[in-house]
């Protein structure tokens, strides 16, 4: 993102006086937004450690959402940021808006993922953008793939469907910079033209790129998976709708948390370039099932978190537990990953009037989780937006 390094006589002060009078400023919120002025001071507060992420107010300012241009009829997708009508919310959001007209062209962005206030926004271009202060980074041209030869044509004939999403790992408490990895699918085919289609997925070395705004630029990395593989590649290839779904991840701890092919899950540690496979909660189908479920990973105020609407009503929520004891393991020091139930609603009973209980139409889509309080939040068959509170049980 782009800063001002620094302007009038504040520029030439010691670093130590302007540590003396940031450190002075008695809310923490002050701070932050002091931090925010030149990129000399947010280096004086990082390295000082003067702002506590732990002290900062959490609200909510709003929710954005993307509407796409085959569900309201327009003629490009189009994103607006709704929030409570009041004096002090008006104040807070004013500068955040669903107009993403201010990042570069050629061609609308889609919002393909999102992390702690960041957008990543996909188009003619890859850009980074940050709707609270609406600056911008355009990301260098995605590079291939690394198990492809990019010097073998008949590299690109063998895998024709291979692809590398991009997701995005921002946490602002513990850095100023962001990173976007490139996570691998295989796409599904009338014709398995991939090698060695019963080949173990994902690979035990995944091979890929990671973006990083410190330095500007795409950088070769490795993971190592602990633990099994999900299934194989052909298996994999079932999932045929898995690019025409929204699939998110969650970046949390250190770690990205990614929502992969026949909905299995990953986690990635980018810190030891490890990584290792989740899997589903029960009740949780596969893509292939004849069986209509929404599923969404997110970050609630719980941590990791994923909630299945089952026939478009039924709602659980999941938290994942990575401290669980192994049963079959005679240590008590190896854990694994389990999803423990905390929510299971009928939202049908809960949060639709009687009147629109015989529209076969009408329908909800889950939009996300709170990220300090017990509440989710849905859209109404396109037509109103819905935040329904587990402690009181209102919408």
């Amino acid at each position: 993102m782009e800063q001002h390094e620094g302007y009038g006589p504040a520029r030439e002060l010691p670093e130590d006086v302007v540590a003396e009078v940031l450190g002075r400023l008695q809310a923490p919120r002050s701070l932050a937004v002091a931090r925010c002025v030149c990129k000399s001071w947010r280096a004086v507060v990082d390295s000082r450690r003067l702002l506590r992420a732990d002290l900062l107010p959490l609200s909510l300012a709003g929710v954005l959402v993307e509407f796409h241009f085959n569900m309201l009829d327009l003629p490009t997708a189009t994103d607006l940021f709704f929030t409570r009508s009041s004096p002090a919310a008006a104040t807070t959001t004013a500068a955040v808006s669903g107009d993403l007209t201010y990042a570069p062209g050629p061609g609308f962005h889609d919002v393909v993922g999102h992390c702690n206030g960041l957008l990543l926004l996909d188009g003619a271009d890859c850009v980074v953008a940050n709707p609270a202060t609406r600056q911008w980074a355009r990301l260098p041209k995605q590079p291939p793939p690394r198990c492809v030869d990019v010097h073998d044509v008949d590299s690109y004939e063998r895998w024709p469907d291979y692809y590398e999403s991009p997701y995005l790992a921002f946490d602002p408490a513990a850095s100023p910079h962001y990173e976007v990895v490139l996570v691998p699918a295989v796409i599904g085919s009338l014709e398995d033209t991939a090698p060695e289609p019963e080949a173990e997925w994902p690979p035990a070395l995944h091979e890929t790129h990671v973006f990083s705004s410190a330095t500007g630029r795409w950088e070769e990395r490795s993971f190592v998976r602990e633990g099994d593989r999900a299934g194989t590649m052909a298996y994999m290839r079932q999932d045929s709708d898995f690019f025409h779904d929204m699939h998110n991840a969650v970046y949390w701890r250190g770690a990205l948390y990614v929502h992969g092919q026949m909905n299995f899950f990953y986690k990635m540690s980018l810190a030891n370039g490890t990584y290792r496979v989740i899997q589903p909660p029960a009740g949780v189908v596969t893509p292939d099932a004849m069986i209509h479920q929404q599923l969404y990973l997110g970050k609630s105020k719980h941590g990791v978190s994923c909630a299945a609407v089952d026939g478009g009503f039924r709602l659980r929520v999941w938290t994942l537990d990575e401290s669980a004891p192994d049963p079959a393991a005679a240590s008590h020091d190896h854990h694994v990953d389990e999803w423990v139930l905390k929510h299971q609603i009928d939202l049908l009973r809960h949060m639709l009037p009687s009147p629109v209980q015989d529209d076969d139409d009408e329908f909800l889509t889950f939009l996300g989780f709170h990220p300090f309080q017990d509440i989710v939040f849905f859209n109404s068959s396109l037509r109103r937006g819905l935040a329904y509170d587990f402690n009181s049980s209102k919408v």
